[in-house]
């Protein structure tokens, strides 16, 4: 993945996806049902979620993403207003859904390192990730970062810095040339 850092750069949009899947899947895992937190609780004090982390963000199109949501605009005013707009519960949803069967097979080995591996292997987050982002309304996000950049202020600002005054002297100081023929 190329891996790029700045204001509409690949890392920044990552560490969100990040964070927000690593959340989504903490609060998942925590509502597994009361017959099976004790061995969920056994399974989530072994499972390192930032493999599992790691393991969404390196399948997912960093790029893809980056372009998606970035561009010119503040990241960080962009990621907070889109984590305040999303709605986890079909996220969540769908791992508890996933957990069920995968817990049901734990309880009966109750070999700890392989019940991880299989936690970890069978938990397919990209599809509910990929339908979170396609599900994303970005345009009332943009529009509010838009209306925060305060353009007129900021296009007259840039006007008055060029000093204009100068630029248009030297244009008439400047000799003019004779036509080529």
């Amino acid at each position: 993945h190329p891996r790029r850092t700045g204001p509409g750069g690949v890392m920044p949009v990552a560490g969100f996806v990040r964070t927000t899947v690593h959340r989504s899947v903490g609060t998942a895992l925590g509502l597994v049902s009361p017959v099976i937190d004790g061995v969920a609780q056994a399974v989530l004090d072994q499972i390192d979620l930032s493999a599992v982390t790691d393991r969404v963000i390196d399948s997912l199109d960093a790029e893809a993403v980056a372009a998606r949501v970035a561009g010119a605009l503040d990241t960080r005013a962009v990621g907070s207003a889109v984590v305040a707009d999303v709605d986890v519960t079909p996220i969540l949803t769908e791992v508890q859904t996933q957990l069920g069967p995968i817990a049901q097979d734990i309880i009966k080995d109750l070999d700890l390192e392989p019940a991880v591996q299989q936690v970890i292997d069978n938990l397919d987050l990209m599809p509910i990730v990929e339908q979170v982002i396609h599900r994303l309304d970005l345009e009332p996000v943009v529009r509010r970062v838009i209306v925060q950049l305060n353009l007129p202020e900021l296009i007259t600002e840039t006007i008055s810095e060029l000093n204009m005054g100068k630029v248009v002297r030297a244009a008439v100081k400047r000799p003019v040339s004779a036509p080529r023929g």
